[in-house]
């Protein structure tokens, strides 16, 4: 994928141009106003990817702030049937599971 700058101008001027630059040439077209990029015109199944990793990518950060938690404060862990205790139910729940410290990752 070849990055393409073009100003505001020239993109306005020559849009099909540009467009078919991102699509069937799958270049990212960086427009500039006043000689600093302001959007980018990518192939639109190229941005789903992106989207769809970044999603991914969220997730892992998200899961990684969560288990640096229970390594820093264990005792704020709550097993599946602790929380059915705290939340009063009537049932316990078909899972059940024990209290074990996260394991750190080397």
């Amino acid at each position: 994928m070849q990055t393409i700058m073009v100003t505001s101008d020239h993109a306005r001027a020559h849009w099909q141009e540009t467009i078919d630059a991102a699509f069937t040439e799958k270049n990212e077209i960086v427009i500039e106003q006043q000689g600093k990029p302001v959007a980018t015109l990518v192939n639109y199944a190229l941005f789903e990817e992106m989207k769809k990793e970044l999603i991914l990518l969220h997730g892992l950060q998200n899961a990684e702030r969560n288990r640096q938690e229970r390594m820093e404060h264990p005792s704020s862990t709550v097993t599946l049937t602790e929380l059915a205790a705290k939340l009063n139910l009537a049932e316990q729940p078909a899972i059940t599971s024990t209290k074990t410290r996260p394991t750190s990752k080397n």
